[in-house]
């Protein structure tokens, strides 16, 4: 049986290659809260790369939403993962890319979490 990212991936016609990652393996990876979970997602023009382009819209999306799904290439080149931001009880969630390599950046809202020198403070960029 076929999973979600694959059934989505054949559909788009997405290299699997190409096509390395999805949010909600980002998001899971990252133990993120689904029950206590919120994403805003926001959508820029069809051919422009999302970390590149202009928001068009910006929603808070449900849980279920097929963004979480599609795959994208997160590896070097163009930034092609989908502009959002999530939050669940303790954490924010959002990405970063270096030259169009992307990755999740993962910020604790309890910022006494940092007070332990076992957990860097978050310095994304590149």
């Amino acid at each position: 049986m076929e999973s979600i990212k694959q059934v989505i991936m054949k559909r788009d016609g997405i290299d699997s290659e190409e096509a390395d990652s999805t949010i909600r393996e980002w998001l899971n990876e990252a133990d993120f809260n689904w029950a206590t979970g919120r994403v805003i997602w926001q959508d820029v023009e069809d051919g422009e790369f999302p970390g590149w382009g202009i928001p068009l819209s910006s929603q808070e999306i449900s849980l279920d939403h097929k963004i979480l799904d599609k795959p994208f290439n997160s590896g070097y080149g163009s930034p092609d993962c989908p502009c959002f931001i999530a939050e669940d009880h303790k954490c924010l969630y959002f990405p970063k890319q270096y030259d169009g390599s992307t990755s999740l950046v993962v910020i604790h809202k309890d910022i006494t979490y940092y007070l332990n020198p076992e957990n860097p403070t978050p310095y994304p960029g590149g």
